[in-house]
Parts: C-alpha cells; sequence; structure tokens
C-alpha cells in the first residue's frame, strides 16, 4: 500500500504578511498535494497535525478545507487526520471539532479525523494508530516510548504530532528537549511539528511542510511517499510553490515569481509588487563594543540576520535562558 505523508499544512500562516494572496497560497498547496494522491499513493492522504496556524480560523479558511476534503470525499481518496498543537482551541478542544462531527455523523465518509482522542482506523490490513496532542506543550502522552508500548499489530501506522530531541530545524538548530527517540513495534512512524523533512528512527519521519510558511524556512518543501512495502525508505516529493525569498537592501534585479521580504530600509521606494514583507537591519556592533554587549542580545541580532522568525526566535532564546541559568 502506498499513502502521501504530509503535516504542518499551516492555512493561514501568511494571512497577515499576505492578505490577498494567502488563501490562494495555500489552495495552491492542496492541489498539488491532491495531484500527489492521485499519482503517486493507493488514493490515501495522512494529515499529521496543524492542518490551520492559529485557533482564530476565519470562514474562509474553514471553507477551503471543506471544499478539498469533500472533492477527495468524492474521487474516494481516504483521508486520514488528526489535530496538531497549533490547532489546539484550549485543552482537549481543537480547530478540527466540527470535521470530526461531521465525519462521524456519516457526512464525509472517506475522512477520518482523530480531534484529540486516541482513535484507531482500518484501511486494509493496516491500522492507523492516530495519537493528537491534547495540551499545547508538556502533554504526557506524546511519548515516543509510551505509544510503542500501546503497540500489538506489527502493521501499524502511527500518525501523531510531536517534537523529539535532537531534531533538526530549518536553520539547523535542533532542539535539546522533547521526546526520546524510541520508535518500536510501528510499520511506519508519520510524524509533524517539525517544518523540515528527517529520518529520526528506522521508520520514524518528519515530512516537513510541504510549502513555506515564513522567510526563516528554506525553500523545497513537499510530502513523502510512503511505501509499506518499504517503510524505511519513503521518497520526498517536492510541492511546486512560490518562494518565501529575502532580498537583502535595494536591488537591480528584482527575483520573479517568488514572494520577497526586504531587508533594509526601503520605505517611499519604487518596489515591485511581490514585495510582501520588510525586515529592519540591525547595526552591527564593533569588535570593541561587542564585549560589553549582553550575549543574549548578540544572539538575537545574529538571528535577524540569519532571517530566522520572530517567533523561532523566541523560542529558541528562551531555551538558551534557561540553560544559561540552570
Amino acid at each position: 500500500m502506498k499513502f502521501i505523508h504530509t503535516a504542518d499544512w499551516h492555512i493561514g500562516a501568511l494571512r497577515v504578511k499576505m492578505p490577498e494572496d494567502y488563501l490562494s497560497r495555500s489552495e495552491s498547496m492542496i492541489k498539488n498535494i491532491q495531484v500527489m494522491v492521485e499519482n503517486k499513493s493507493d488514493g490515501i492522504l495522512v494529515i499529521a497535525g496543524d492542518i490551520f496556524h492559529t485557533k482564530f480560523v476565519t470562514e474562509h479558511e474553514r471553507l477551503l478545507l471543506l471544499e478539498y476534503l469533500s472533492t477527495f470525499d468524492t474521487l474516494g481518496i481516504t483521508t486520514i487526520i488528526c489535530n496538531g498543537n497549533h490547532d489546539l482551541i484550549y485543552p482537549k478542544f481543537s480547530t478540527l471539532r466540527w470535521l470530526s462531527v461531521l465525519c462521524d455523523k456519516g457526512k464525509l465518509k472517506n475522512v477520518k479525523v482523530a480531534d484529540c482522542k486516541i482513535r484507531k482506523f482500518k484501511v486494509n490490513e493496516f491500522t492507523f494508530f492516530m495519537v493528537p496532542p491534547r495540551f499545547k506543550k508538556d502533554d504526557p502522552r506524546m511519548n515516543a516510548s509510551k505509544i510503542s508500548k500501546q503497540i500489538k499489530d506489527p502493521n501499524t501506522i502511527v500518525v501523531s504530532h510531536f517534537a523529539t530531541q535532537g531534531v533538526k530545524t530549518d536553520n539547523g538548530y535542533n532542539l535539546p528537549k522533547g521526546s526520546r527517540r524510541k520508535f518500536h513495534n510501528a510499520l511506519y512512524w508519520a510524524l509533524g511539528d517539525i517544518h523540515l523533512s528527517q529520518k529520526v528512527g528506522k521508520t520514524a519521519w518528519y515530512c516537513g511542510s510541504p510549502v513555506q510558511h515564513n522567510w526563516g524556512e528554506k525553500p523545497g518543501k513537499g510530502v513523502l511517499v510512503v511505501d509499506t512495502n518499504r517503510p524505511s525508505r519513503p521518497k520526498f516529493v517536492e510541492i511546486p510553490s512560490k518562494h518565501l525569498i529575502t532580498v537583502k537592501g535595494d536591488s537591480k534585479d528584482w527575483p520573479e515569481n517568488c514572494h520577497i521580504r526586504v531587508e533594509g530600509d526601503m520605505a517611499n521606494k519604487n518596489l515591485p509588487d511581490n514585495v510582501v514583507d520588510f525586515q529592519p537591519v540591525i547595526e552591527q556592533q564593533s569588535n570593541d563594543d561587542t564585549k560589553d554587549v549582553p550575549f543574549i542580545n548578540r544572539l538575537q541580532s545574529h538571528l535577524n540576520t540569519l532571517g530566522v522568525d520572530r517567533k523561532d526566535q523566541k523560542r529558541y532564546l528562551k531555551t538558551i535562558k534557561s540553560i544559561l541559568q540552570s
């Protein structure tokens, strides 16, 4: 059996930066994933969490998802979904509750949803063991070792959404916290949460996000095509999309067919229409002054230079502060 492993769609992620284009970008992403499902799988799509970016989902975002899930259902595509931490509204309740109710009422017969509850879905001879998060952080059941102990059927495919120790992000940062890498007993682990596609166990993979959701992420995103006959070697397939590109200062040759973030003060400049964001440049300290600047401030300046997203910066700095204080 072949299926598409995807996660971290984050519909609504660019709502503020690209209010006129963000929905069409998400729609293009879903259309391209549909093509992958139809051409490279046995009509099975697995989405491992973070369908929406925030708990404040707009009507248009919800209708976009429903429109395509209805299309998938009509085409006979089996879609298996669990919520992620971004989907949570409050503990044990997510933005997918309405979808879960529709599916349980039989309105979408080929769509299976695990909304904060552990569920099992049978597809052919395989069992999809869904373990979605119930809390934003510190959820005790989001632990590979604990999940492994619950698996009795060797044809089990785990679908879950959590971070593991040492996993790498787009900017090369290795997360110091998370579940230990004890992925046992399952045929395949379909994981979401980390946006960089990577292997974390013999048959445990993060598929990564299908497209970039901010300028701190690298281009070249996609999905994994998983063959149950070769679960340790899923095939990565890139999803076509307009890249998010950072350009430093004024440019004579602006890149096309992409969304540009300009680094520097470009107010009142004649800029192309695909410039959608600006990032101020933090003045670099001279070598003589560096020693007087607190380490955290220098690190934040360096992360700005690398183009790391502000939310990621906040998370990294919080972790480093706790290490320095321990």
